[in-house]
């Protein structure tokens, strides 16, 4: 999905496709955003009824949250150069 830059809503959708993108089915965080950027987000709406939080510092994500508004299982494009550990919140025990 493009984004124009029209109005300040353009803009602010230009800024938030640089922050995270999930129209094709995968969710990708900080795919347009410069090295030298250091920024967080919080709660930006993914396709398919997901909330997306994010940090990156130093070129490296430092992690993401996503949170199911429906219960459904996601599709993430892979950003660490590390190991991944994934943390089901909402499970006890």
């Amino acid at each position: 999905q493009p984004a124009f830059l029209n109005s300040s809503t353009g803009l602010g959708t230009a800024i938030s496709e640089m922050l995270l993108q999930s129209y094709d089915g995968r969710i990708r965080v900080f795919p347009a955003i410069p090295d030298e950027w250091e920024c967080e987000f919080v709660d930006l709406r993914a396709v398919g009824a997901f909330l997306v939080s994010s940090e990156i510092s130093h070129k490296r994500v430092k992690y993401i949250q996503i949170k199911s508004l429906e219960g459904k299982i996601c599709t993430l494009v892979d950003p660490f150069d590390s190991e991944v550990q994934v943390f089901d919140l909402e499970k006890k025990g």
